[in-house]
């Protein structure tokens, strides 16, 4: 489910670097700028255990998808259909 440490790209940067001034100018100019992204969604991440079956199942079904900083500051949101087997 999650990412290995050695995928995340933080990971892999040295605090002396992510704490640099240089560092910092970059963040705050990145935060102000937009872009346009797309996050795939597989279905395997909207599965849940079906205890009657006793394996993971994916629902067909409408699905709120919400981003943001926080569940406090959703900046974004989304419904999707979820359909097939």
């Amino acid at each position: 489910m999650f990412d290995p440490p050695g995928q995340v790209a933080y990971f892999q940067i040295p605090m002396t670097e992510l704490d640099s001034k240089e560092h910092r100018a970059l963040a705050l100019k990145v935060a102000r700028e937009s872009r346009t992204v797309e996050i795939p969604v597989r279905a395997q991440n909207l599965a849940c255990w079906d205890s009657s079956a006793q394996r993971c199942v994916v629902e067909p079904g409408r699905v709120h998808l919400q981003v943001g900083a926080s569940s406090a500051d959703v900046r974004l949101e989304k419904t999707i259909a979820v359909t097939g087997k």
